[in-house]
């Protein structure tokens, strides 16, 4: 990243990374909710 990036570009890249978690959780969450491991009960 260069040295002289600004606040603006700063925030940008924040944002971004954060709609990316976001997507990540999200994903994990849809997962979770159509696991079927041994813990499970409610697929059983």
């Amino acid at each position: 990243m260069d040295k002289q990036t600004n606040t603006s570009d700063m925030l940008d890249l924040a944002v971004d990374y954060i709609k990316e978690l976001k997507d990540q959780v999200e994903k994990l969450k849809h997962d979770q909710a159509n696991c079927c491991c041994l813990g499970n009960k409610s697929c059983c």
